[in-house]
Order: structure tokens, then C-alpha cells, then sequence
């Protein structure tokens, strides 16, 4: 059985994501058991802790009935938070953005973009954004 880990003890309450789907666990062994993904090549499945302990499987291929079993090692990550504001108005900005760019000053990494809207009263969650992409992951469309 797949199970999430924190230095080796059992991530009781977790949520996984996969593409196309995310659900809630809880079970005092830290295990799971996803049914019905698709099959692909490349799948990966995450798991984010309530107090924001994030760890990732490593990438499987999955075929069509096969059962894998997988084990995620979560850990501490920084997070980012902010307001995208309109420098004329001083307020938080709302509408659709065709560009939002990330660049490391660190690592030798490409920017990210990505399209998002901001919708009034409603929060928009840009999910994981990934640094750099694999050549495989990159013709890929996002589901």
C-alpha cells in the first residue's frame, strides 16, 4: 500500500493531487490507494500536509489496471503569498493576466509563465509552479 511520510512516521491527514484530481486522506498509517487514474506514461502524485509539509512521488508510468505503489516523503517548503495590486490605484488588481513571470536569482533556471485571472472576491490559486520542465512534461497540456 502507497503511503506519506514526515521523517519516516505516518502523515496522518494529508490531501493528494494528481492531474486531474485531488482528494483528502486520513489514516493513521499515513497510507492511500488512488483508483481510476489514467493511464500515462509520466504520473506523479503529491501530498500537502494541513500544515504545509508538501513531498511528491517519483514520476511512474501506469498502464491501464496496473496497481503501483508509491511513497511520498513530505517536508517543510516556503511558500508564497502576496497581492497583485495596481500601481495606479493602490488596490488589490483584478482581471485576466496573459503573463506572470518567476525568475530565481539562485539556481540557473529558465522564467516560468503562466496565464491566470483574478476574479473580485474570489481567490485564485496558481498551484505548483514548476521551476523548470522536463522536455517530456513541456508539450504536455496542463488538465
Amino acid at each position: 500500500m502507497s503511503r506519506v511520510l514526515d521523517q519516516g512516521r505516518p502523515v496522518t491527514t494529508f490531501k493528494l493531487s494528481w492531474r486531474g484530481g485531488s482528494r483528502v486522506f486520513v489514516d493513521p498509517q499515513g497510507r492511500f490507494e488512488l483508483t481510476g487514474l489514467e493511464p500515462a506514461e509520466h504520473q506523479r502524485v503529491s501530498a500537502e500536509t494541513p500544515d504545509g509539509k508538501w513531498g511528491s512521488s517519483k514520476k511512474f508510468a501506469l498502464s491501464a489496471g496496473e496497481r503501483v505503489e508509491v511513497q511520498i516523503d513530505v517536508k517543510s517548503q516556503g511558500l508564497v503569498r502576496g497581492r497583485l495590486m495596481d500601481p495606479r490605484t493602490g488596490q488589490g488588481a483584478v482581471g485576466r493576466y496573459e503573463r506572470f513571470f518567476a525568475m530565481s536569482s539562485t539556481a540557473d533556471l529558465p522564467p516560468i509563465s503562466r496565464v491566470f485571472e483574478v476574479k473580485p472576491g474570489e481567490t485564485t490559486d496558481l498551484g505548483e509552479v514548476p521551476l523548470a520542465q522536463e522536455a517530456s512534461e513541456a508539450e504536455e497540456p496542463e488538465h
